[in-house]
């Protein structure tokens, strides 16, 4: 039942990116409305 790739069309943060979005623009909190239900395996 879970992917063995990547879902390219899930979105989501790295820390550093969500560092950067936190110290470089007003934004300090971003939500979502689901969350994912699904296991990736390596």
């Amino acid at each position: 039942m879970g992917k063995k790739e990547f879902d390219s069309s899930y979105v989501g943060f790295m820390k550093d990116g969500a560092k950067w979005l936190v110290e470089n623009t007003d934004i300090k909190l971003v939500g979502s409305d689901g969350s994912p239900t699904r296991c990736i395996l390596n």
